[in-house]
């Protein structure tokens, strides 16, 4: 990569932060089920992006750099977590491997790996929830947060509505690469 591209995934960031705060504000009419699946709504809004850099920007490990650096605005924010670090970057290095063997142009690709990508965000959250319930009750009421605040995050992590969270994450995600795609058609491989 050349110092343009870094250049490039840091402006891609700090859009993508506008974004994301824009979509958290929109999750939190639906209460702790919006949050569940605000990595969804996200994925809605920026797959523009997602699909911007897939054409212009096809390069090995694009998409683990781009989630480090939005990863790290979040750190110096105070908002980051080692279960969203793990996950998210997890799912960018998949996401990066499915796009160099398949094609970063290709829709399939491209759609399987903005949602796991968005799925691997979300899975911060439910991973410590699936596997340690209590323990992430407990240490988010002592933050400041309410039991049933905590009561109703988790129930929307688990059973049905924790597939029904997962389904929709995973289908917003896609709905935003294909709305990429068709606003994207005519810049397709510009560089």
């Amino acid at each position: 990569m050349k110092t343009k591209d870094y250049i490039f995934i840091g402006l891609a960031t700090v859009i993508s932060l506008v974004i994301y705060f824009f979509s958290i504000m929109v999750s939190s009419i639906g209460g702790a089920f919006g949050h569940s699946i605000s990595p969804g709504i996200f994925g809605l809004l920026s797959g523009i992006i997602f699909v911007y850099i897939s054409y212009n920007y096809p390069r090995k490990g694009i998409f683990t750099i781009y989630t480090i650096v939005l990863l790290l605005f979040f750190t110096l924010m105070g908002g980051a977590y080692l279960p969203w670090f793990i996950s998210s970057i997890s799912m960018a290095i998949l996401a990066d491997i499915i796009l160099s063997v398949f094609g970063y142009d290709r829709a399939i690709p491209q759609v399987a790996s903005w949602a796991l990508m968005q799925l691997g965000s979300a899975a911060g959250q439910w991973i410590p929830i699936w596997f340690f319930t209590d323990r992430f009750r407990q240490d988010w009421i002592d933050k400041g947060q309410s039991a049933a605040t905590m009561d109703a995050m988790i129930h929307y992590a688990v059973g049905i509505w924790g597939i029904i969270s997962v389904l929709v994450v995973a289908s917003l995600s896609m709905i935003g690469v294909l709305i990429g795609r068709k606003v994207l058609k005519k810049y397709k491989n510009r560089t």
